[in-house]
C-alpha cells in the first residue's frame, strides 16, 4: 500500500516502485503491505543480496545433485569451485543436472561452463547472422571426468537460453550418458 511516504496507486509504476523500495545498504525501509484483508507494517533493512548461481550437495544415495540457477556475470567461478569439490567426492554414482526455472543468461556464460566438460576446440554453438556465421568452441579447460556416469538434466517450461544450450550440448556430446528429463522448456 506505502513504501516510507510513497502510497502506491495504479498511478505508481513498477520501476518507481521499486526504485523506492532499493536504497544505500544499512539503511531501512517501511513497508505497508495489505494482506488478507489486515494492514501490516514491515521495517526491512536494506542489503546487497547475493543470490548464489552453483548450489550443490552429496544426496544419500551418493550422487551428487548440482543446480545452476542462472548464467551471470562471475557464476563460472561458483561452477569451477562446484567442480573441485565434485573432484572430491570419489562416492559419487551419477549427477543430476538441475535447470529448472534457470532463465539463462550470458552465452558466454554457458560457453566457459561447457569449456569444462567438452573437449577444446570442438563447437559449442554456432550463431547464424545475416553476413555468416560464428562458431564458439570449447576452451578445452576439462575438470572432471564424467567417466561413465550417468547425467540427469532437470529441465522445464522456465528453463531458457543458456540453460538450453547447456543441456542439449551435454546430449549432443554425450548421448549414451545424458538424459534430459522433465517438460519442454521455454524455448524449444
Amino acid at each position: 500500500m506505502s513504501i516510507d511516504d510513497l502510497v502506491i496507486t495504479d498511478q505508481i509504476d513498477l520501476a518507481t516502485a521499486v526504485k523506492a523500495i532499493k536504497g544505500p545498504a544499512n539503511t531501512s525501509v517501511t513497508l505497508t503491505i495489505l494482506r488478507e484483508g489486515q494492514t501490516i507494517k514491515k521495517t526491512v533493512k536494506r542489503a546487497k543480496i547475493h543470490i548464489q548461481a552453483v548450489v550443490y550437495k552429496l544426496l544419500s544415495n551418493n550422487d551428487a545433485y548440482i543446480q545452476v540457477r542462472q548464467f551471470n556475470i562471475g557464476m563460472i567461478s561458483e561452477w569451477n569451485t562446484m567442480m573441485t569439490w565434485l573432484n572430491k567426492q570419489p562416492s559419487v554414482r551419477n549427477i543430476i543436472l538441475d535447470l529448472r526455472n534457470n532463465p539463462g543468461g550470458s552465452l558466454q556464460d554457458v560457453a566457459d561452463v561447457l569449456s569444462t566438460m567438452i573437449p577444446k576446440d570442438k563447437p559449442i554453438v554456432a550463431i547464424s547472422f545475416a553476413q555468416g556465421e560464428q562458431i564458439i568452441t570449447s576452451d578445452g579447460q576439462i575438470s572432471y571426468s564424467f567417466g561413465d556416469k550417468k547425467i540427469s538434466i532437470l529441465i522445464n517450461k522456465g528453463s531458457a537460453s543458456a540453460a538450453e544450450i547447456l543441456a542439449l550440448v551435454l546430449k549432443d556430446y554425450y548421448p549414451q550418458t545424458v538424459s534430459i528429463i522433465g517438460e519442454k522448456s521455454y524455448g524449444k
